[in-house]
């Protein structure tokens, strides 16, 4: 089966095609959304209906079609109860074809339950369907109500006399059914001549003796009263089903309101509770919040003094910045005057080395000698005295020369600081007279007495040792700091 291909048809036809409750799914489909199909046959397939409700939901919701044949299924008493609940919804199905399903009175029941409110379906067919008196009574008495089935054809069942009665009355009240076969049952002939002339009498259909009769068949009468006291008895039931729920409900009432009593007195006790809580809640919030202003009070007090010791530490920051602009001249000043000083006092360093090594050698020449000249000794005297007594004139010219000295090196300490930076310092030449005096006697000869050299102290004079010793110190303590 094809859904593209059936759904485009007006006239649907699946005989013998093995179909099931299994397999059935595509018709409906079919029914749910075609807007055309009119007609659809199912003969001879294997069609129960009572797997589920889809199928008879499909066609309880359907518009359109108007015959249905189900003939030789195994439709039965559970399916024909689910289409009769699918006819009491639908509106178009005109013809119903039930022939070969064996549902029994069960079965009849449920459709002639429908037939009283269904009011578009117009040939019944319910042939070889193992009917008896009691579903041919139950058809009679929702012939009744119906006024739109026209053809009935209730061939090859059980009913006897009782319902053949039943349905003959029936034809009398009802002017609207055309046709009623009821061929091979177990009904006398006679009963069957009474249908067919009931059927055929020219007064049936007459409006006026229609609105003369005055009461329906006993057998109708007594069937209504008992689907009346049936009804009755259901509702009886659904009342004492609905009053046990009232009561249930009542004692649920009744607890609830002992509990809503018991809520109400819990919610008032919390009401009080809640009240003396949210009283003290509220001081103490009160009490923060006075704390809270306070403390942003304090925090914005020292928020400004936090401002004021930044703008000091600015200004501090700003001093020292200048502080260190101002101390950075000065600096490269004293450290182009000590690199001065370190270079005058390693050329005073070289000057009194170079004495030194002159006497250590003229030593070592005079250790080589083994004899000295009396006549040069004598001469050596005279030269020595001469010399201690150039000695002593050169020692008063030296003090001259310190005073003269020490006002230079003030004046070149001044010129040193404030002069020009690239400036060398000047060396001076501070051989002593004693000892280049001593070092030409010791070349011309002499002895050992005569001859004896002076130390480096002796060789510089007090002025300029103490100048060195400061240079010295003044060297030694930048490098420190440093």
């Amino acid at each position: 089966m094809d859904f593209d291909s059936l759904i485009k048809k007006k006239k649907i036809v699946l005989v013998g095609k093995d179909l099931n409750d299994d397999n059935i799914d595509v018709l409906t489909e079919v029914l749910q959304k075609s807007t055309i199909v009119e007609e659809l046959n199912l003969m001879c397939n294997s069609i129960s209906l009572a797997k589920d409700d889809k199928f008879t939901d499909a066609l309880a919701a359907n518009t359109t079609l108007k015959a249905l044949s189900l003939y030789n299924n195994q439709i039965g008493p559970e399916g024909a109860k689910r289409l009769s609940s699918a006819l009491k919804i639908n509106h178009s199905l005109e013809q119903l074809f039930l022939e070969g399903n064996a549902i029994g009175n069960d079965g009849t029941k449920s459709i002639a339950d429908a037939l009283r409110v269904n009011k578009a379906l117009q040939s019944l067919i319910l042939r070889g369907n193992g009917i008896g008196d009691e579903g041919a009574l139950s058809l009679a008495t929702s012939f009744v109500f119906n006024r739109s089935l026209r053809v009935i054809l209730l061939g090859d069942n059980v009913i006897g006399n009782e319902g053949a009665q039943a349905l003959a009355d029936t034809l009398e009240y009802n002017p609207i059914i055309d046709q009623l076969m009821l061929d091979n049952n177990k009904m006398s002939p006679i009963m069957d001549l009474k249908i067919k002339t009931v059927l055929g009498s020219p007064g049936r259909k007459n409006p006026n003796k229609q609105k003369s009769q005055k009461s329906m068949p006993k057998h109708v009468v007594s069937t209504l009263i008992a689907a009346k006291d049936a009804e009755m008895a259901a509702k009886d039931r659904q009342l004492e089903v609905q009053r046990q729920e009232l009561e249930l409900k009542d004692e649920q009432i009744a607890s609830l309101t002992v509990v809503e009593k018991e809520m109400t007195i819990k919610d008032e006790k919390i009401t009080r509770q809640l009240g003396m809580t949210i009283a003290e809640k509220e001081k103490e919030i009160a009490t923060k919040d006075g704390k809270i202003v306070r403390r942003e009070a304090a925090i914005k007090a020292n928020a400004v003094e936090i401002s004021k010791m930044r703008e000091s530490l600015r200004r501090k920051d700003e001093e020292l910045a200048a502080m260190k602009l101002a101390l950075e001249s000065p600096m490269e000043l004293l450290k182009l005057y000590i690199n001065g000083k370190d270079e005058e006092i390693a050329s005073l360093k070289a000057v009194i080395e170079g004495p030194k090594k002159v006497v250590e050698m003229e030593e070592v020449e005079e250790e080589e000698e083994d004899e000295v000249d009396p006549a040069e000794e004598e001469e050596e005297d005279e030269e020595a005295s001469d010399a201690s007594s150039y000695e002593e004139e050169s020692d008063e010219e030296e003090d001259d020369d310190d005073d003269s000295s020490s006002s230079e090196e003030e004046s070149s300490d001044d010129e040193s600081e404030y002069g020009d930076e690239n400036e060398a310092p000047k060396i001076v030449n501070t051989t002593p007279k004693g000892i280049l005096k001593s070092n030409n006697a010791v070349r011309h000869g002499g002895n050992k007495k005569s001859s004896k050299v002076p130390s480096l102290v002796e060789a510089t004079s007090p002025a300029k040792q103490g100048e060195v010793v400061e240079l010295q110190m003044l060297a030694q303590e930048i490098r420190i700091g440093e």
